[in-house]
């Protein structure tokens, strides 16, 4: 049976439509100019969300995981999996406060594929019921949105609005999300609880639209709105771990050298006795790892006042230059003792020009004790 081919169809002629014959040149310059307009205006998008995230943006950790101890390679281990996830799962870093769980958030994000993308922090503290500043509102966009397809950090979940928690939730379990509606915001509070079937046609709820970030969140308090919903990392305070005090407080020691040197001054090899290893391990630490990077900070600041009140003693007295040698004892660490021995105090060790003093011919030798 012989085939009959179709004809193809035929397309109405430029001067047919009323528009006039177009050159071969003319329809390549209308396809160009479409094109610039196109990337002038994915342009215009990227500076603006660039200007819209860079109040959130999050640099570099400060630093890694210190510690020896099995609850630091157990969250090490934690860190490695999540970052890993090739599914992008959302996750949870938990723990109590001083944890520096934001840090440890960082990690999960620039360990991962994804460490060339945004990281940006949000503090759910600051969200009002509406929401606008995480998921937009009417045409604006939210930082869920502005971040594309990098990460965003949800800091203080449990600190969130009631009302946001259900829109959470269905962020975390289906990545969609609304934007708030211009119409609702202007009620207050009370359109949390509108439903669509309460709106007029013309201001049904925006369409749902798609995340395409991973989202990460930081909490100091249960939130079980979002139990299941994402990856748990929990970050044992640092009383359980009291083996890792000592890796801490050596690092705390050569940050501030460092800092002390970049700074144009001088500083010497810095290092705590024995005394005052066992007395910073045997303390609870409620505000943990920020608690005692603060402990040891003032602890320097103290000996170096003590040092420079006692070279300016002993050179009044003809003794020495009372220089430090950077070693810290048990004295300056004051305010990591248990309650009950805050107000023993070594006089002769916490003060080192009264032991010049009573070393100085300024002293009757009699009742001077060497």
């Amino acid at each position: 049976m012989p085939v009959t081919r179709c004809p193809e169809p035929m397309l109405p002629s430029a001067s047919a439509a009323g528009l006039g014959a177009l050159s071969d040149d003319e329809g390549s310059s209308s396809e160009s100019g479409i094109a610039v307009d196109s990337a002038e205006a994915a342009a215009k998008l990227a500076r603006r969300r660039a200007k819209l995230l860079k109040p959130y943006l999050m640099p570099s950790p400060k630093r890694g995981i210190i510690g020896t101890s099995k609850y630091a390679e157990r969250l090490r281990k934690q860190i490695v999996a999540a970052a890993r996830d090739t599914s992008r799962r959302p996750v949870m870093v938990f723990g109590e406060s001083g944890l520096e769980k934001s840090n440890i958030a960082a990690l999960v994000h620039f360990s991962g594929p994804g460490r060339s993308t945004n990281l940006a922090a949000l503090d759910c503290a600051r969200l009002d019921w509406s929401g606008a500043e995480l998921f937009g509102r009417g045409d604006k966009e939210g930082i869920v949105e502005a971040i594309g397809d990098g990460t965003l950090l949800l800091k203080n979940v449990h600190k969130l609005p009631p009302s946001l928690l259900p829109r959470l939730r269905r962020l975390l379990a289906e990545r969609t999300y609304r934007r708030a509606t211009t119409s609702l915001a202007a009620l207050g509070q009370g359109a949390v609880a509108l439903s669509s079937q309460d709106l007029a046609p013309e201001e049904a709820l925006p369409p749902l639209k798609r995340a395409a970030c991973r989202i990460l969140m930081t909490a100091s308090k249960q939130v079980p709105n979002i139990d299941g919903a994402a990856e748990v990392i929990k970050v044992p305070p640092l009383r359980l771990r009291p083996a890792d005090v000592k890796d801490l407080q050596r690092y705390y020691l050569r940050e501030l050298a460092r800092r002390q040197g970049s700074g144009g001054g001088s500083m010497p090899r810095l290092s705590i006795t024995d005394a005052a290893l066992k007395q910073l391990e045997s303390y609870n630490w409620p505000g943990n790892q920020v608690e005692l990077a603060n402990t040891v900070e003032r602890a320097v600041l103290q000996q170096q006042q003590m040092a420079a009140a006692g070279g300016a003693a002993g050179k009044a007295a003809g003794g020495g230059t009372g220089e430090w040698s950077g070693r810290l004892s048990e004295e300056v660490f004051w305010v990591a003792k248990q309650a009950k021995d805050r107000l023993r105090l070594n006089l002769l060790a916490a003060y080192p020009p009264l032991r010049s003093f009573l070393r100085s011919e300024l002293w009757p030798n009699d009742i001077n004790f060497k």
